[in-house]
Order: structure tokens, then C-alpha cells, then sequence
């Protein structure tokens, strides 16, 4: 397939590929995946559940009470990242001429 024309999607693939690979215990490695802040500051699990998972990592009772993260927050962060990776890409690949 193309596979950069889903580069963001393939690129999450082969992270938990590698991930499952090299892990000992599936499941904690995949906990540990999904309990790791993204760029926009919120783990998946928080934005999926509304709380932090309870992981081998020592944590404040208080972190783990549940509270929906602000959507219209999350989208812009989403946003921004996004400006900022197009500005990215388009700086290393520039339309070139025909001739």
C-alpha cells in the first residue's frame, strides 16, 4: 500500500509493534502505552474514560478520581499540533518545478 500517505496511522502501528515485540508482559506494556500523556497533555485512556489508569507507577489517590478533560481544549491543542506538523512538512517538501 502507500504507506506514507498514512504515515501518522502507520507510525502508531509500528510503535506498538515494537512495543509488543520487546515487551516481557503484553498487557502492562500496553497499559503502560496507554496511560502515557499525549502531545495534547491527556493519555488515551483519559480521554476515552475521563480518568487515569491505575498503573504499577505510584500515584496520588486524588489523580485518579474521574474528570472529563475539556473537548474544546483537547481540539485546539489538536489543532495546533496539527498547524505545526503541516508547517513541518511542507518546510522539507517543496513543490518542484516540471522542467
Amino acid at each position: 500500500m502507500f504507506a506514507q500517505s498514512n504515515g501518522e496511522a502507520e507510525r502508531h502501528v509500528q510503535t506498538v509493534k515494537q512495543l509488543l515485540k520487546k515487551a516481557k508482559n503484553t498487557y502492562l506494556a500496553l497499559l503502560a502505552y496507554r496511560a502515557t500523556p499525549l502531545a495534547n497533555g491527556h493519555s488515551p485512556a483519559q480521554l476515552l474514560m475521563g480518568r487515569r489508569l491505575r498503573t504499577p507507577v505510584p500515584q496520588h489517590p486524588s489523580l485518579l478520581t474521574p474528570e472529563l478533560p475539556d473537548s474544546t481544549v483537547v481540539a485546539a491543542k489538536e489543532r495546533e499540533r496539527r498547524v505545526k506538523d503541516t508547517a513541518n512538512f511542507d518546510k522539507r517538501h517543496r513543490v518542484r518545478d516540471l522542467s
